[in-house]
């Protein structure tokens, strides 16, 4: 006779050779330092194991578990020289798909451990892929403006800071860490997320190599504010500084004077005129003419009058092609 099907939530004693890590757990959490695992040891060993740890079965292997909540407590019996623990079996979560389990890992570790924020953040942008169906790492354009909204309620944030964090997150975890434990400064962080990914990958594998992250980043981009020595480097840097400044200024641009629009508008003709430089000349393996064409949408059809345009615009007189009441001639 076939036994039963185990189902709900089991707690019993397991054994420390049928546990295994959540594959995900050096990603998302800070290992205990020597310190931390000393007291911890202390702890169990004179009062005891007050909560059970929490596991889910692996599928194919009999008698075999994944540590979803208490691999921290695991270590330290495995030093005291424990054989076995207390511990909670999940057999809801046996059939379930990796997403669900993942769900479930991160929310124990939400509620039970003090988190730095960066850990918090990354916490919350997974939970909301987890939401959306999205890998790992993947933030759709269109999800951006919700997820760091997640984000900032997860950790308490808004502003400028709040999107320094949500651009560090989609940097490599080494340099997320690197922010997290203190030897790099956020602002570096968050500048590198603008650099293409394989220097991403290039800084994420010196780091890991031992070099100092705040050196390795240095070699990337620029740290001061002397001219970059790359046009490519200019152009991110220019794309950063106009994404933070529309964020800053969206829904608020009735609070700005004309008295101070009026004194940058020769800034601004410039800027117009640049961008249509961009337009002509950009080289082509680099540019993207479908997002580019988008982005020169609402500007005048003959780009060396691209700055006048901008000029006209903000002067309140007709452009090229309309008249005095706003229709075209």
């Amino acid at each position: 006779m076939t036994k039963p099907k185990p189902v709900g939530s089991e707690r019993r004693r397991i054994k420390l050779t049928q546990l295994a890590p959540f594959f995900l757990q050096p990603l998302f959490y800070t290992p205990a330092s020597h310190e931390e695992e000393e007291r911890l040891a202390a702890d169990l060993r004179d009062h005891g194991q007050r909560d059970p740890i929490v596991v889910v079965p692996i599928k194919g292997k009999p008698a075999r578990f994944t540590i979803l909540d208490g691999h921290r407590r695991v270590a330290a019996f495995e030093a005291l020289g424990g054989q076995d623990i207390e511990a909670t079996i999940r057999w809801d979560l046996a059939d379930a798909d990796e997403s669900t389990v993942e769900a479930e890992f991160l929310q124990y570790n939400l509620n039970r451990r003090h988190l730095h924020q960066i850990e918090r953040a990354r916490i919350a942008l997974r939970q909301f892929q987890i939401e959306k169906g999205r890998p790992r790492g993947q933030v759709r354009p269109r999800d951006e403006h919700e997820a760091r909204n997640r984000v900032g309620k997860a950790i308490g944030m808004s502003g400028r800071n709040l999107s320094r964090y949500f651009r560090l997150l989609l940097t490599p975890v080494e340099i997320q860490n690197a922010v997290r434990d203190g030897k790099l400064a956020l602002v570096l962080g968050e500048r590198s997320s603008w650099l293409p990914q394989e220097q991403q990958m290039e800084i994420a594998k010196r780091i890991t190599a031992g070099e100092d992250p705040k050196a390795v980043v240095a070699d990337y981009i620029e740290t001061g504010h002397s001219r970059h020595r790359k046009a490519s480097a200019a152009f991110r840097a220019l794309v950063k500084h106009l994404e933070t400044a529309v964020d800053d200024l969206e829904g608020r641009t009735d609070q700005i004077y004309r008295k101070e629009i009026h004194g940058t508008l020769p800034l601004l003709a410039k800027a117009g005129e640049l961008l249509a430089r961009l337009r002509r000349e950009g080289k082509k393996p680099y540019v993207d003419a479908a997002a580019v064409a988008a982005s020169f949408k609402d500007m005048a059809p003959r780009p060396n009058d691209a700055g006048q345009t901008v000029l006209r615009q903000f002067q309140g007189a007709p452009t090229s092609g309309e008249s005095g009441c706003g229709k075209p001639c």
